[in-house]
């Protein structure tokens, strides 16, 4: 009786290790992951993937000068770098290319004055405007505190002289809350870049204040009251594009800072381009190609 038991244990034994030994025949693989990679162009020079160019026409006289906007993207994780070269055909004597980079967005502090228009500081009145500084619309954020309470507020395009209709502009209206407080996001199409022409700081930038709705005329887009106590102004003069309108070459150079190197464009992030095409007085009349390509930088 005993032999048989271990007769049986032997085999099972036996069984075991040819289990063990099948399994480490056949198993090959813990298994697999496979990935198709579709990959797109990560810099998108005029909206074009696939490089296709922009044409722009337009008759310009000689001595002029013509500006054209454009958006570059970079959807890459990591920077981008490119060079924009501009040819021309045909040779490009008389013409001069000028390319300037837009910042996304406009910081812009305001601030209580005083009777000599000295920023005053540290009393607790103040407030930011941020917008987007080339746009179709005026995408705006505002953030002020020290207001009277409760009280209507008006946020304006002032363009001297007084009254600052020249041409003037209400943005946008608004009332602070109980602690005298605006915090408020909004869009609005001003229809018109600035600054404009007519303002006497068209070759400065243009004046934005927050002031008593009470004192400004929306209508007329004048001043007609003046209680400077109650406003905020602008900490320096800023510049605004309106994609659907044309820019001159004069306000480009308010807008932007010239590339006069290889254009950086930093992760995921949309770059505003002006290019100023100047034309000397005595060019020859006929058709110019200008055309600027961006090239990697690897």
């Amino acid at each position: 009786m005993k032999r048989k038991i271990m007769k049986i244990g032997l085999a099972a034994m036996v069984l075991l290790i040819a289990a063990t030994l099948v399994t480490a025949t056949l198993l090959t693989s813990y298994g697999e992951v496979r990935t198709t990679a579709t990959v797109r162009q990560s810099i998108v020079f005029n909206g074009m993937e696939d490089g296709t160019p922009v044409v722009h026409e337009f008759e310009v006289f000689g001595g002029c000068c013509k500006c054209i906007k454009e958006i570059i993207k970079n959807r890459a994780c990591i920077e981008g770098i490119v060079d924009l070269q501009t040819s021309y055909l045909p040779d490009g004597d008389g013409i001069i290319t000028t390319i300037y980079q837009v910042p996304e967005f406009t910081t812009l502090a305001l601030n209580n004055k005083d009777a000599s228009w000295n920023e005053i500081d540290g009393d607790g009145i103040e407030g930011e405007l941020v917008f987007e500084t080339m746009k179709t619309e005026f995408d705006y954020e505002l953030n002020a505190i020290g207001l009277a309470v409760d009280t209507d507020y008006s946020l304006i395009y002032y363009a001297d002289p007084w009254t600052g209709n020249n041409p003037g502009l209400l943005i946008d209206a608004f009332t602070s809350d109980g602690t005298g407080t605006i915090s408020v996001a909004g869009s609005v199409d001003l229809g018109m870049n600035l600054p404009q022409p007519e303002d006497d700081n068209y070759l400065l930038g243009a004046k934005l204040w927050l002031v008593l709705s009470d004192d400004y005329d929306e209508t007329t887009s004048s001043m007609i009251g003046w209680n400077p106590d109650d406003y905020l102004f602008e900490h320096n003069l800023i510049s605004y594009s309106d994609c659907n309108i044309p820019v001159d070459c004069h306000l480009a150079q308010l807008l932007g800072v010239e590339i006069t190197d290889d254009l950086v464009i930093p992760a995921e992030t949309n770059i505003g381009l002006i290019f100023c095409y100047g034309f000397a007085i005595n060019i020859a009349p006929g058709i110019y190609i200008i055309n600027t390509e961006a090239v990697p930088v690897v």
